[in-house]
């Protein structure tokens, strides 16, 4: 593949944005440029409260409502917001009510991936916009969805990919993009995380302070089990996507980007869990191949290993390289670095210098008073976000996939079943 030209690359996006603009969003009723957003987080065990933290640094917007079904967490993490902005924000426990809020412009959506479309959708509908964790979905149906929600109700949604707020990440897009690596044929996006072993444990009764039905949601009825709720469930397919869609996302965001690769022509998996014996579902181990016209992009998981790159040029554990016939270039959250063939020091970089968070939040404020698509707009959000989970999906596969996105199915129909899920049914999925 040659490398995408800036001129062309520009035009490209620029040509899709005004589209966008032009039959997306819509002026709603916001507060002035002069107040504060009224903000609400929905679960805030940890991005909930960090993404309410970020907003209030902004000084353009509040916190004004909290919700979450762990009673003991929304109690804690409440104090922890009031403190950070000297007013104490509204509580709730079930979502529905924050989005009757009338006080309430936009809707932080912070819970485990199980939960993101029904909540997103929802908040488009009573006419929030939406901040939305990553990735956006449980699943590549979901992904569509979504988008399609906050077209058809003129939503501005920001997907929490905010690495692209990041100076030093644009600055390496920038770099790439230059045409200074010559022809691009590899792209290698990695995480070597390190993680230990969750173990076994047994069911119980839930805890007297957790909504646990609630908390399940559309997922399927099953016993409690402390090691598939907090943090845990990421590694459940019931409730999660695994590493592929907690670290994946952000990573193959960045060619995708980078490059405007959009929807790959192929996609194959293997893996498995080869190192640790516990709960997890989810591999511990991934190798996954996504193949563009003259270009291959990899996605490579080791959950256990604390060797990122042995004799390589990072010694991050997670990161994107971008492979050239003239040069390389790699991009951490902690900077990046260009190399020639043949030289072993950097012949460019740059040094991660922001707070990502920060800057994230304070572009989606911005989309909201403009009405023009933040940084990390769903309409390519949603993309990122089902491309690796389509990882996933050719993993449990088993077999090379053909996903068509116009159709939205894929080239063997008895395997459609894993773009979606079942949906227990007092929580169905809402119609877009």
């Amino acid at each position: 593949m040659a490398t995408l030209s800036r001129r062309a690359f520009v035009q490209r996006t620029a040509s899709r944005l005004a589209g966008l603009s032009a039959i997306t969003f819509l002026p709603r009723s916001v507060r002035g440029a002069n107040d504060r957003i009224q903000v609400a987080a929905v679960g805030v065990r940890t991005q909930g409260t960090i993404m309410s933290r970020s907003f209030i640094k902004t000084g353009r917007a509040e916190v004004t409502a909290v919700c979450d079904v762990d009673r003991n967490i929304l109690a804690k993490k409440t104090k922890e917001i009031e403190s950070a902005q000297d007013r104490a924000p509204k509580t709730y426990t079930d979502f529905r009510r924050v989005l009757e809020d009338q006080d309430v412009d936009a809707v932080i959506v912070a819970t485990p991936d199980h939960w993101h479309a029904i909540m997103a959708i929802r908040a488009c509908e009573a006419g929030k916009d939406v901040y939305l964790e990553k990735p956006c979905a449980h699943n590549v149906r979901e992904c569509r969805l979504i988008a399609q929600a906050a077209r058809k109700y003129n939503r501005i949604i920001q997907h929490g990919t905010m690495q692209r707020s990041g100076a030093h990440f644009q600055e390496a897009r920038e770099y790439v993009r230059s045409g200074k690596l010559g022809k691009i044929g590899l792209i290698r996006c990695y995480s070597i995380l390190g993680r230990k072993s969750i173990g076994h444990k047994p069911n119980t009764q839930p805890p007297s302070h957790l909504d646990y039905d609630f908390w399940l949601g559309p997922a399927p009825q099953r016993p409690y089990n402390e090691n598939r709720v907090h943090y845990n469930w990421r590694f459940m397919w019931d409730y999660g996507t695994g590493d592929m869609g907690n670290w994946g996302v952000h990573w193959l965001d960045i060619p995708l980007w980078t490059l405007d690769l959009g929807w790959p022509d192929a996609v194959s998996s293997a893996g498995g869990k080869f190192i640790y014996d516990d709960d997890k579902e989810t591999p511990d181990t991934q190798l996954t191949l996504y193949e563009y016209p003259g270009l291959t992009l990899v996605w490579e998981l080791r959950m256990w290993s604390k060797y990122p790159n042995v004799g390589g040029i990072d010694d991050s554990g997670t990161g994107t390289t971008f492979y050239g016939d003239e040069q390389v270039l790699n991009i951490t959250r902690g900077g990046w670095k260009a190399f020639t063939k043949d030289e072993k020091k950097p012949i460019a970089q740059g040094h991660a210098r922001d707070d990502k968070f920060l800057l994230h939040a304070d572009n989606f404020i911005d989309s909201m008073q403009s009405r023009k698509a933040p940084i990390a707009d769903i309409a390519c959000g949603h993309i990122s976000a089902a491309v690796s989970i389509l990882g996933n999906v050719a993993y449990l596969a088993g077999e090379k996939i053909r996903y068509d996105p116009v159709k939205d199915e894929m080239d063997k129909s008895e395997k459609d079943h894993l773009l979606t899920r079942t949906y227990r049914e007092k929580w169905p999925l809402p119609v877009v």
